[in-house]
């Protein structure tokens, strides 16, 4: 999982390099001290792939090569992982929220939302807050893009931004990572989700679960 990139952080040191990482400041110490860390990470974590042929996509050799694109590709990009001062940088944020309560008879009916947020980004240009959901996949063509046309998934989370952690997103960033033997690529696409589209999605909430 592609994810690992940003498990750079264990301390306040940490914090600073992803920062850095992030706001893409090329060949600067704390960038290339970030990008050994999230390689050595992804490594410890991921031992149990070397078993895999050099030659797999599924290996470490293939998921250092991704990784270490995947920093060449978004070294100046203008985003920055979210620092917020009661939780801290956003990324690896799961949860749940309270969407609907109401009592029936002597019974109380709930609807709790799950949520696993990858990151929640910012825009240092324009202050757009965006939450972000990696997706890896063999492939990016059309079928991708169709796949991942705007979804409840992607408002749910967004709302969970707002209402749970308090941040003001009105998009949503779908990060997807190719993972393939003979080719790697990156492409990212932004979803604007208004206060409509979030009514929508607690009234389909509503009506799935027969409410």
């Amino acid at each position: 999982m592609m994810e690992k990139e940003y498990r750079t952080r264990s301390n306040s040191e940490s914090d600073d390099i992803c920062r850095e990482l992030i706001l893409g400041k090329r060949n600067s110490v704390p960038f290339e001290s970030a990008r050994l860390r999230a390689i050595n990470e992804f490594v410890g974590n991921m031992g149990d792939l070397t078993h895999l042929p050099h030659d797999d996509k599924r290996g470490l050799q293939n998921g250092i090569k991704i990784l270490n694109l995947y920093f060449d590709e978004y070294l100046d990009d203008p985003f920055e992982i979210l620092n917020h001062p009661e939780h801290g940088l956003m990324t690896e944020k799961n949860g749940e929220m309270l969407i609907y309560q109401h009592m029936f008879h002597d019974k109380t009916i709930e609807i709790w939302f799950h949520f696993q947020i990858d990151a929640i980004f910012q825009n240092t240009d324009t202050k757009i807050i965006l939450t972000v959901d990696h997706k890896t996949t063999s492939s990016l063509g059309s079928d991708f893009y169709n796949r991942i046309k705007p979804n409840f998934q992607y408002i749910g989370y967004t709302y969970a931004t707002r209402k749970h952690f308090g941040i003001a997103a009105n998009a949503f960033m779908v990060n997807g990572i190719q993972i393939a033997k003979t080719k790697q690529a990156f492409a990212r696409q932004v979803i604007h989700v208004t206060d409509d589209d979030i009514a929508e999605f607690k009234q389909a909430l509503l009506f799935y679960t027969h409410l």
